[in-house]
């Protein structure tokens, strides 16, 4: 009994952590147009080799008709890795998750909640998933209807480091 609870024990602390940073500029347009830049800090935290719970931070700013409106905002999630290979440096992922956000312009106050997804893959330089301390990833991240006014998504790129 103590050598199974000790297995568990050591397999759990080999799981990984992860602290990702990421950014992406783009223009979006529904009539009229908008410039867009998104800034995320993410932790995550791995219940198996391939499944990861994470809460991320964003700021958005969209930039339109001369107006700047930012958003902050705060996502739980989780993240499926298809790492069967083991020898893979090349891992694709998916996500989900939901979010919290809070509009902070000048003259204008808001909070929003929805479901974000994303869909990405990471490269670990030539390292595996699980010996790898980092790896830089590229992903395409929805926000759905923010406000009910615009739906935002884009690709995103960023790096991740592990310990």
């Amino acid at each position: 009994m103590l050598f199974a609870l000790g297995a568990a024990a050591s397999a759990q602390d080999s799981l990984k952590q992860e602290i990702s940073f990421s950014a992406s500029w783009f223009n979006i347009s529904n009539g009229d147009s908008a410039n867009v830049t998104i800034l995320t800090g993410e932790y995550g935290k791995f219940l198996q080799p391939n499944l990861e719970l994470t809460v991320g931070l964003a700021y958005l700013n969209i930039g339109f008709s001369g107006d700047n409106v930012s958003l902050f905002g705060i996502a739980p999630g989780v993240s499926y890795y298809w790492s069967q290979n083991p020898d893979a440096s090349w891992v694709p992922y998916v996500g989900a998750g939901f979010y919290y956000a809070s509009l902070d312009t000048p003259g204008l106050s808001d909070n929003d909640t929805n479901f974000t997804y994303r869909v990405g893959v990471k490269n670990f330089f030539g390292k595996t998933m699980a010996d790898a301390d980092k790896a830089l990833f590229i992903e395409y991240h929805g926000w759905g209807k923010i406000f009910d006014e615009v739906n935002v998504s884009g690709i995103l790129v960023g790096i991740s480091n592990f310990f």
